[in-house]
């Protein structure tokens, strides 16, 4: 997966299904070639107007509506306990559950184990949806005094569908920091469609010629050390505290999500 290209494609997206499309060409090469996408349009979280786009087959999404969906699927509901409580398997400062540890985690959450929701297990197991990923998407900027519905906006789940635990393991889970930066990402470019743009989400900040280059730089895919010592010509602890206040500029958590945001703002081309 190549990240700064999925990142191109997805800020060129005209709306949220073709990103969603954009997201799963990159993820069906590492083998997780089924998934959902689930958000609520506006920005508003209501569990009565979750849209679904979805690459399941019929026959699963039909079954999985009917047990409840994502207002009651276990795994949805594990992410946003680390969401609200981001004391275990945090990926890349994502609450990223990873369907095998879902037994673990109902130990620590009983409650969340519901009839609706053994229900959902149960009809993924009859479809060989055993093996993936759910994760609850980031709504920073919007503060909520319901931090639990806040998280419920948008989330993704994806799976490897009819494959041995071994392939799972073995084959797919030496990516999941690759999976989680790539979601970052579809997060990023979602959020501009939830909220009518980027201008609605962000007050584009004046940059000094020093920030917008090493932003640029960042862009560029340029190594750390190789900004420092050939292009800034400052220290390496001086450019990660530059870094450092770059991204709490712009709210964001990682690199990645910086230079997202300065593309889709424009300060980047």
């Amino acid at each position: 997966m190549h990240l700064p290209d999925l990142l191109q494609r997805l800020i060129t997206a005209p709306d949220a299904t073709q990103c969603w499309h954009y997201f799963m060409d990159e993820m069906k090469p590492l083998g997780l070639e089924n998934g959902m996408m689930v958000y609520c349009p506006g920005g508003q979280p209501d569990r009565d107007r979750f849209l679904y786009h979805s690459n399941y087959s019929d026959a699963f999404t039909s079954d999985y509506d009917s047990a409840g969906g994502a207002a009651h699927d276990l795994t949805v509901q594990l992410a946003l306990k680390q969401f609200c409580s981001p004391k275990h398997f945090l990926v890349d400062s994502l609450p990223l559950v990873e369907w095998r540890q879902v037994e673990e985690l109902t130990q620590l959450h009983p409650e969340l184990l519901t009839p609706k929701a053994q229900a959902i297990e149960d009809a993924s197991k009859v479809h060989n949806v055993e093996f993936g990923f759910s994760c609850l998407m980031h709504t920073k900027g919007r503060e909520s005094q319901n931090q639990s519905m806040a998280a419920m906006v948008s989330g993704v789940g994806l799976a490897a569908t009819g494959i041995s635990e071994d392939d799972f393991v073995r084959g797919i889970l030496p990516h999941t920091s690759q999976i989680a930066q790539a979601i970052q990402l579809l997060e990023m470019t979602l959020r501009r469609f939830a909220l009518g743009g980027a201008s609605g989400l962000y007050d584009i900040p004046q940059l000094s010629e020093r920030e917008r280059n090493l932003l640029g730089w960042l862009a560029d895919g340029l190594r750390l050390q190789d900004v420092a010592d050939n292009k800034a010509n400052k220290s390496i602890d001086t450019i990660n505290k530059d870094i450092k206040a770059l991204k709490k500029r712009f709210n964001a958590n990682t690199r990645e999500e910086l230079v997202a945001i300065g593309m889709m703002l424009g300060i980047l081309d």
